[in-house]
């Protein structure tokens, strides 16, 4: 429900697919740099229009919040998928090495499962929060 974000699942979709149908290391490492740009993106939109509070009382050392622990569980997904990637580029020695099938099936369900999870949560009150911006 935002254009940009949209355009940006849509790419991240695009490495996806590509890295299936040849799950190369320099495939792996194109994941990551599209879900790097991508997420650094998001975390921005979010922070800026969702999670304000919730960054503010982060970076304060704030109480619990519930905004505060979506924003957090959010973030440490990213951070996973970043970490489990950077990991099997660096298990593979060559560009042209492949990554295991298992782990690429990993990487294809755990965008899946992300996107379900946690982006579905955000879409329409990010996208409210855009429009009312643009008013």
């Amino acid at each position: 429900q935002v254009a940009e974000l949209d355009a940006q699942h849509d790419a991240c979709a695009s490495a996806l697919a590509k890295l299936a149908a040849v799950p190369t290391r320099g495939a792996l490492e194109r994941v990551l740099r599209v879900y790097k740009r991508h997420f650094e993106h998001e975390e921005m939109l979010l922070d800026r229009h969702l999670y304000s509070a919730a960054a503010k009382a982060s970076a304060a050392g704030g109480g619990f919040s519930a905004e505060a622990s979506a924003r957090r569980s959010h973030y440490a997904d990213h951070e996973r998928m970043l970490s489990e990637l950077r990991a099997q580029v660096a298990a593979l020695p060559s560009a042209e090495h492949t990554a295991p099938p298992a782990f690429v099936d990993k990487v294809l369900r755990d965008f899946e499962y992300h996107a379900n999870v946690y982006d579905a949560n955000y879409a329409e009150p990010l996208a409210a929060r855009l429009r009312e911006g643009e008013d």
